[in-house]
């Protein structure tokens, strides 16, 4: 099976994973939707930069000018200027794609973070913050983001702060469920004898829900709300497994043991949610880092030894996604259910938000080392190839 009979055959959802994920949630939202004609249409978010310029060297440490480029499929709908002092920047992880319509964040060295949409200004609030999730509702812009040090959090409608804390961790993205945007965290509490317990949340909607779990549940590594139940995987003082608890049910995620875990998240698909553990695992006398994948069910995927997930993608047929050798660039395999397919030497990914898929197309975007780094896209088989000087930093399918 040759590459673009792959990917056409390849029929999922398209989960992100990026810097910023971004969001729709109500029918009545201000921004202009889609007409089903243009279902089939994809849109594509580019940095282009001077002819000639060696942009994967980048001699000048990111101080050059660039274009920030949106496409509707092959054609050009947008070009924002960008500079090494913004207030759009060359950098393509800050910006993402929501309805056609690309936002842009700045962190200013003053210590303020601004959104702009379609290089117009929306808002700027004091402080520096990682836009980490950005979801449009009815005629506000709600924002989900962390401390530049990941320490603490602020949730924030139209740039106005609405809830936050200084301290704690995030354990959920800014994600929608049964219509209520939702997300979840965990804050500390320390004694006076010193001793620090976690106390963990819920935001759904305007509503705030301490969660309680079993005595023996010790640490908790993410948490998602699921068609109503709440969902997380936990460690547990009487399981030498990770638990995936849901409601009253417990499950061991059997040859998974906390003490491999670096890190966790539930990843929502249309079948289910599915549990992705980065892990440090022993292969005979190395130790490499693995990304393993289960369902309540059990072991859905462990990633072949070196590789490292670029970017996920779960749907109807099950598991799908990218890796490569220690999640590099370059190397990259393509997974699907019991297939795999090696992307030809000649194409490297730059951008982990560049593979996407929906229930009718499949779309990866890969630059052509063979062709002086030519940017292309190929969505089912038809393979597209465009003349800007730079890569493609995400693809968005409706």
């Amino acid at each position: 099976m040759n590459l673009r009979n792959f990917i056409g055959l390849t029929l999922c959802c398209l989960l992100p994973a990026i810097s910023c994920n971004s969001l729709r949630i109500k029918e009545s939202d201000s921004l202009p939707r889609q007409d089903p004609e243009d279902r089939q249409i994809f849109w594509a978010a580019a940095v282009s930069f001077p002819e000639g310029y060696d942009w994967m060297r980048d001699s000048l440490g990111g101080r050059i000018n660039a274009q920030i480029m949106l496409f509707r499929d092959s054609t050009l709908v947008r070009s924002l200027d960008a500079e090494p002092d913004g207030p759009i920047f060359p950098d393509g992880d800050l910006h993402s794609i929501t309805d056609g319509h690309i936002f842009s964040r700045d962190y200013s060295a003053s210590g303020s973070t601004s959104l702009y949409m379609d290089g117009e200004h929306l808002f700027t609030f004091d402080g520096n913050e990682n836009l980490e999730w950005i979801a449009i509702r009815d005629s506000s812009i709600v924002t989900l983001g962390s401390n530049m040090n990941n320490v603490g959090w602020a949730l924030r409608e139209n740039g106005e702060y609405v809830f936050g804390q200084s301290g704690g961790n995030l354990l959920s993205p800014l994600h929608e469920d049964q219509g209520e945007l939702c997300f979840a965290w965990g804050t500390p509490i320390t004694s006076s004898s010193g001793k620090t317990m976690w106390r963990y949340f819920l935001m759904r909607g305007n509503s705030r829900q301490q969660l309680s779990f079993s005595a023996d549940i010790n640490g908790i590594y993410a948490i998602r709300s699921f068609k109503g139940k709440v969902h997380a995987l936990a460690s547990s003082s009487i399981s030498e497994d990770v638990l995936w608890e849901s409601g009253s049910r417990s499950v061991m995620m059997e040859g998974c043991s906390p003490s491999d875990v670096l890190s966790a998240e539930l990843l929502e698909c249309s079948s289910g949610l599915v549990a992705h553990f980065r892990t440090r695992r022993q292969f005979i006398l190395l130790e490499l880092i693995q990304d393993r994948f289960f369902d309540q069910k059990g072991l859905v995927y462990d990633m072949p030894a070196g590789y490292l997930l670029c970017s996920p993608v779960f749907g109807n047929e099950g598991l799908c996604l990218a890796c490569s050798i220690q999640g590099g660039i370059s190397d990259v395999l393509l997974k699907r259910e019991n297939e795999e397919k090696r992307l030809p030497d000649k194409y490297v990914m730059i951008s982990p938000r560049s593979f996407c898929v929906n229930e009718e197309r499949c779309c990866i975007a890969l630059n052509d080392t063979s062709a002086n780094m030519q940017p292309v896209i190929i969505c089912g088989e038809d393979t597209l190839r465009f003349g800007f000087n730079g890569y493609f930093t995400e693809l968005v399918l409706p």
